[in-house]
């Protein structure tokens, strides 16, 4: 007797596993994927390039790659994101403060990186389903936001130390 109420518990136990499963499963199915490839496509703002003429000076930074990195959001399928971010994140994560190369080290620049790697970090963080897509959202908007902030403000330095030289 003892055997078989022990064999109803562990039956009764897997089939609720697979019922929370399911329902998981049912949560991520229901993600619209087409309206978030529209966000991304219509209502992030247009990525700030890297200024070829200081190529020379943004090439020295580790970070270079990663930050470039970053323009691929629009090209990707939005079912692929997390993934994306995962991967980003992880990179981003590898980068210190004093890996800046010294010209461009200065506060500003150093400030909107700690705010671009935040953002990276956040959105990795973001769970996708139908109940916090605006978050996940505004969290796009704030990271591609970070990222102008950032590139934009290495175009602004590395003009000023072309300037001096």
């Amino acid at each position: 007797m003892n055997k078989t109420i022990q064999f109803l518990l562990v039956i009764i136990s897997l089939n609720s596993c697979s019922n929370i499963t399911n329902k998981n499963n049912f949560q991520d199915s229901s993600i619209n994927y087409n309206q978030l490839n529209q966000f991304v496509r219509d209502s992030l703002p247009q990525f700030v390039l890297i200024d070829e003429k200081y190529l020379d000076i943004v090439d020295l930074w580790d970070a270079k790659p990663v930050i470039e990195s970053t323009l691929q959001i629009i090209s990707k399928d939005s079912k692929t994101l997390p993934f994306f971010f995962e991967s980003l994140r992880l990179e981003i994560e590898k980068i210190q403060i004093e890996q800046i190369p010294y010209d461009l080290k200065v506060p500003q620049i150093v400030g909107r990186f700690r705010v671009y790697k935040t953002q990276i970090l956040k959105i990795s963080e973001t769970q996708k389903n139908n109940l916090n897509m605006n978050l996940y959202k505004q969290n796009l908007l704030d990271l591609v936001n970070s990222y102008n902030a950032l590139v934009n403000m290495v175009n602004i330095i590395s003009k000023d130390i072309y300037q001096k030289k």
